[in-house]
């Protein structure tokens, strides 16, 4: 079954990506509508629904492991800075 899932979701992935949507997003964490992200060494937010992404963090160290707080009003993070 998750061999289907995944072949569906493959075969319907278009050919070409455009540039603005690729890249390496990890560490996910979601609260809400809200999705906060790392890539490239920095914080990104994103609502749930998709849409550009707005960077939170621009430190030369790197911004690893979010985390929301229950009632959504605090991000906690580790960071690599000297």
């Amino acid at each position: 079954m998750l061999a289907f899932a995944l072949a569906s979701i493959v075969s319907s992935a278009p050919l070409a990506a455009d540039a603005s949507t690729l890249g390496y997003y990890r560490m996910p964490a979601i609260h809400g509508e809200t999705i906060v992200f790392v890539s490239e060494g920095d914080l990104w937010r994103v609502p749930t629904s998709g849409g550009l992404a707005t960077r939170l963090t621009t430190h030369p160290g790197e911004e690893l492991q979010p985390s929301i707080s229950p009632d959504g009003t605090t991000l906690a993070f580790t960071a690599s800075y000297e």
